[in-house]
């Protein structure tokens, strides 16, 4: 009877407890003033429907940082952030008018993922004078004054992990496997120069679009011999290509790729086994590394909102956009389009959410003056989670 009982009271000292949490929680909330007035209104151009629907969650991302913070923050500056998304299917004229319509939106802010943006649409934006946090997905995105993009894509990415390979992991042999597109052939020198100038062999293998069966380009990778083999690629042609190094006896912790991949319900989870122990780059902190506060938010919120687990680089890149541009508005007494793309231009070691910093103006590449966040960092898929290779971001001059 003593054993009920104090389990009886033990009941009611808990829902007494949970009774309090939630009214204090209840209390905290309604402190925050419900913005109100007229929207920020944040400019998505994103091609939703392009590498299997990836970049989509680029979107998801946004939405959930901007309920975030018009539901717990109370706005930016007061208020409501509204995201207003133009997706034009990878197409060259529709990204062109989604940039109109995006200008004529009034937008503090233009962000997303289109793989297109660079010719057909940022000459748009650029003449309007309005800041961009554009994926850089082409050169041009990487070339443009008004462009803040939150890591330097492959033109970053490709030479340091070459040179990390050559100078710390000392490789002498290594195989690739890529698209066979022109844009491919035309900028994989990134990665091969600093290879090639530290004498390491190198065995190009390339397979066209709509390939589906990788055991031939398995065979001809593995054949070399190399220490590592490096794959462009991700999404399904990833899982494919994983999974027959796999059946040719290769390891997958001697397979390199770059952020693009990192996914862990499109990629990781479809490759099973074949993927445990793969090298990455990434432009922000892990997305398990839950000890880190804003990864921790960044996870909560995902769930909350948008009712996703946020294990995406593709998450990481909207939510961040979100969540920097909200830091930088709080150093700017008037925003608007112009003192945001001024303060990002002349800020000094500013933190991107999740990321790195915005290096200082005087330390830009004049000839690639959009990369404003050059470092990467290095995490490998072990166990099904992602962890931390580097401490840190790193480069290599």
């Amino acid at each position: 009877m003593l054993r009920t009982r104090s389990r009886w009271l033990a009941g009611v000292a808990l829902v007494a407890v949970l009774v309090a949490t939630a009214v204090t929680t209840a209390s905290a909330t309604s402190k925050v003033k419900k913005p109100s007035g007229a929207p920020w209104i944040v400019y998505n151009i994103t091609d939703e429907n392009a590498s299997g629907g990836a970049p989509a969650e680029y979107t998801v991302g946004m939405k959930a940082a901007a309920a975030y913070v018009n539901n717990e923050l109370g706005g930016m500056k007061g208020r409501p952030i509204q995201i207003d998304t133009c997706n034009p299917n990878v197409d060259p004229a529709a990204t062109l008018a989604c940039a109109n319509t995006a200008v004529s939106a009034n937008p503090i802010l233009i962000s997303g993922y289109s793989l297109l943006f660079g010719q057909n649409g940022q000459s748009v934006i650029e003449k309007a004078g309005i800041p961009m946090m554009m994926f850089p997905a082409q050169d041009q995105q990487l070339n443009s004054p008004l462009n803040f993009p939150l890591g330097g894509g492959i033109a970053t990415a490709w030479p340091i992990m070459a040179k990390y390979l050559a100078n710390v992991k000392k490789i002498t042999r290594i195989a690739t496997i890529t698209y066979d597109l022109a844009s491919v052939r035309a900028i994989i020198h990134n990665f091969l120069d600093p290879l090639q100038a530290k004498n390491v062999a190198i065995n190009q293998t390339y397979f066209p679009v709509g390939t589906a069966d990788f055991t031939s380009q398995a065979v001809a990778a593995t054949s070399f011999n190399p220490d590592v083999i490096y794959v462009g690629a991700a999404g399904t042609d990833a899982v494919r290509i994983y999974k027959a190094l796999q059946q040719a006896g290769w390891s997958a912790s001697k397979i390199w790729n770059t952020g693009t991949a990192l996914d862990k319900d499109l990629f990781f989870d479809q490759a099973g086994s074949a993927v445990d122990g793969s090298v990455y780059t990434t432009y922000f902190d892990s997305f398990d590394n839950l000890a880190n506060p804003e990864v921790k938010l960044f996870r909560s919120k995902m769930e909350k909102y948008q009712h996703v687990d946020g294990e995406s680089q593709n998450f990481q890149w909207g939510f961040s956009a979100i969540m920097t541009m909200l830091s930088a508005s709080k150093q700017i007494k008037s925003l608007s389009p112009a003192s945001l793309g001024s303060f990002l231009t002349n800020a000094s070691n500013f933190p991107i959410f999740m990321g790195q910093n915005f290096i200082p103006k005087k330390h830009v590449d004049p000839s690639r003056i959009g990369i404003r966040a050059p470092l990467i960092r290095l995490v490998r898929w072990k166990n099904g989670q992602l962890v931390n290779m580097t401490k840190g971001f790193i480069s290599f001059k």
